[in-house]
């Protein structure tokens, strides 16, 4: 399919895709005492059933036409499925494992209490960036979070508007869904229409 892209420059190829969820085909399904993420009725749904606080769970797309490379833009539509509990929605981004048991990352979190939570992961330990309590989050309907990358620089929006941005320190594209808890009880979010466009930075020729 790819070699049918016709928008190739100099500087690289743009490739658009996006996932409805109709299938399971690019994510991945798992259940146990604690977790569980799969397709249902056309969302990705991710719950954690455990009533164990600052519970958290992390899904990314299988490795292939949906998964960041170089720079890209992408966004999700989320619904909280438990809006009477703190729930908490966003991504996972610019992530690598350093050892078996330890991995650096940024995430950004938006609760359904209105506020979101920016932090970097440096060898297991939670750094925050940023943590505001004021966002045009939408409790009981859906929301459109988008993401940009351009380098070393991510800018967030929720509904349309900004919401935040932070410079990393390292160029490693990655993009997964997350679902956390801060209280106990059950948490549900809901995931639709995942959406991204990429450029592949390819070498100048010496042809």
């Amino acid at each position: 399919m790819l070699d049918d892209v016709d928008l190739i420059a100099y500087f690289g190829k743009s490739y658009e895709f996006t996932d409805d969820f109709s299938t399971g085909d690019n994510w991945p399904d798992m259940e146990d005492e604690i977790f569980y993420a799969g397709v249902e009725d056309g969302k990705y749904v991710m719950t954690i059933k455990t009533n164990t606080t600052n519970a958290r769970t992390v899904k990314a797309p299988y490795q292939g036409v949906l998964s960041p490379r170089g720079d890209f833009v992408a966004d999700v539509i989320f619904e909280y499925g438990t809006p009477d509990k703190y729930t908490q929605a966003g991504l996972i981004f610019n992530y690598k494992k350093v050892d078996e048991n330890k991995f650096d990352y940024y995430s950004l979190r938006i609760s359904n209490m209105g506020n979101y939570t920016l932090e970097q992961i440096v060898d297991g330990d939670a750094v925050t960036i940023r943590n505001w309590t004021n966002t045009n989050v939408n409790i009981d309907g859906g929301n459109l979070l988008a993401v940009e990358k351009y380098g070393l620089k991510y800018k967030f929006f929720l509904n349309g508007s900004f919401l935040d941005e932070v410079e990393v320190e390292e160029d490693l594209p990655f993009i997964a869904l997350l679902a956390a808890n801060k209280t106990k009880g059950p948490v549900t979010v809901y995931y639709d229409k995942f959406y991204i466009n990429y450029i592949e930075k390819l070498p100048l020729s010496d042809d």
